[in-house]
């Protein structure tokens, strides 16, 4: 009877996980994304030309056959320079989060299971990091560490590093106390093998949200600093810097503007919806407000 039963669980989780995909993979957010994401490994291969090479067409020349996006004024072409932005932009989201999310996932459950004199420590230190407006943070440190494209990302980590240890944190409370935990530990079984085992398996739904739902503020985060002058140096692009750079010729060169805004805005949409639907996949009891 008990095999029975086991088989029939197996069969409705694959089910479940069949039905999961399905519904995730009719999203249109997931294609656009994944051609983001393709672009970003294939993109510098298939460029029309150089993007920092100058001179390769008149300056500020508009769309054309021979310039899609038009040029800038220094005579780059814009197509070229987007493609390579969407590389940039797609390492800092996945880049950044991750990195917030193996440490802040670190010290959440730490705080969580170790509680006591632990979890009041690690509590404290993240309310000092959310004392302060995120951005204003990753101001300091860039301009702390020198301005570049990795300090930038290890910036924006550590500002996002409270946000995915509170989800942690209150993830591992929720299950520190269940009927396995205090099986696992009358088994003698010890606390690495505790939290990889029985922990880490049921707060990673929550986690997985979070990390959806951030990469988009991410790379939003990492559009200011890059526009202000804080993220690749030149002449390497990405959109913070080439909507910098356009500035002083949006009236008579739209194009400058219009592109790489446009296809950072369809991304950090893109980056939204796809959290939205898989928040709403892996969470059935989440309710939108009407």
């Amino acid at each position: 009877m008990s095999a029975e039963i086991s088989e029939v669980a197996a069969v409705l989780e694959a089910r479940g996980r069949i039905s999961l995909h399905r519904r995730l993979a009719s999203h249109g957010s997931w294609w656009v994304l994944g051609a983001f994401v393709l672009l970003a490994i294939i993109g510098p291969h298939i460029t029309p030309y150089n993007p920092n090479k100058i001179s390769v067409g008149p300056p500020l020349t508009g769309p054309s056959s021979s310039h899609w996006f038009g040029t800038d004024e220094l005579g780059r072409d814009e197509f070229s320079r987007v493609i390579v932005a969407i590389r940039v932009a797609v390492i800092v989201a996945i880049a950044s989060v991750g990195i917030a999310l193996v440490i802040g996932g670190v010290l959440g459950i730490l705080a969580g299971y170790a509680r006591r004199g632990v979890d009041g420590t690690i509590s404290r230190a993240l309310d000092v990091v959310f004392a302060f407006p995120e951005l204003i943070l990753a101001i300091i440190l860039v301009a702390s560490l020198g301005a570049s494209l990795w300090t930038a990302i290890i910036a924006i980590a550590i500002v996002y590093v409270p946000r995915f240890a509170r989800v942690a944190r209150t993830a591992t409370l929720s299950v520190e106390g269940r009927p396995y935990i205090e099986a696992a530990r009358l088994a003698s079984a010890n606390h690495p093998r505790i939290v990889a085992r029985h922990v880490l398996p049921n707060i990673r739904t929550p986690l997985i949200v979070m990390t959806a739902l951030s990469m988009s503020t991410a790379q939003l985060s990492y559009a200011a600093l890059s526009y202000l002058g804080f993220g690749a140096r030149p002449p390497q692009a990405d959109f913070g810097s080439m909507l910098n750079d356009s500035q002083n010729f949006v009236t008579f060169a739209p194009w400058l503007v219009a592109f790489p805004g446009g296809v950072l805005v369809i991304l950090i949409v893109a980056l939204n919806l796809f959290g939205d639907s898989l928040r709403d996949a892996l969470d059935p009891h989440f309710e939108r407000p009407s």
